[in-house]
């Protein structure tokens, strides 16, 4: 997803079985748009990052899950 070199020249110079890992952006249309970019490339999966990259803020800490 934050490449800077291109899907369509990662897929076809990388060689061997890729898959697309995407990083859900805020803007849910533009993260399609690049679900259907890799498919059209030829991608064989689509792997979706469940971890953040932005620290969450929590009010709580463990000890108040208890």
């Amino acid at each position: 997803s934050t490449a800077n070199t291109a899907m369509e020249t990662i897929l076809k110079e990388g060689g061997g079985r890729q898959w697309y890992q995407l990083y859900v952006w805020r803007d849910l249309e533009l993260s399609m748009k690049t679900v259907l970019r890799a498919r059209e490339a030829g991608f064989e999966a689509l792997m979706l990052t469940v971890d953040s990259i932005v620290n969450y803020n929590r009010k709580c800490g463990w000890r108040s899950l208890r």
